[in-house]
């Protein structure tokens, strides 16, 4: 089995790696709530829903558009990501053990808390920890 969040933020980053504009990858709960908090803390550009019906099938699949963020400069907003949290392995930290986990100085926790997803600062701020999901980086 695939982590959905290791291949949204490959293909975040391989089409920030090229120059495209925005890519479209498949939706979920948890995909919609990881893209709010990346354009909540600007690491994307814009983000939208969409769903697509199948011809043949009567099925309608929804799928995310997400814009790539670019400085201007023209180089990515997004220069470092890393999931922490794995299907094999998951780690959770309490409020205040978020800061050994960054590898980067400017960089953000993604978490998933009893609260629903955000950054770890919102989580300090609140006084919870959670599942840290991954660390992006600008």
């Amino acid at each position: 089995m695939t982590s959905a969040i290791a291949n949204m933020l490959s293909s975040i980053r391989n089409a920030s790696l090229v120059g495209k504009e925005s890519i479209r990858i498949g939706s979920s709960k948890l995909i919609e709530a990881i893209t709010e908090v990346l354009y909540k803390e600007g690491y994307i550009a814009y983000y939208r829903l969409e769903s697509v019906q199948s011809p043949k099938k009567k099925a309608v699949f929804k799928s995310i558009v997400i814009g790539i963020k670019y400085d201007k400069y023209g180089v990515p907003v997004i220069r470092y990501t890393r999931c922490i949290s794995k299907p094999s392995v998951r780690v959770y930290r309490p409020k205040n053990d978020f800061q050994k986990l960054l590898k980067e100085r400017y960089s953000t926790l993604v978490l998933s808390t009893h609260k629903g997803v955000m950054c770890h600062l919102d989580a300090i701020n609140i006084g919870i920890g959670g599942e840290v999901l991954f660390e992006v980086a600008c």
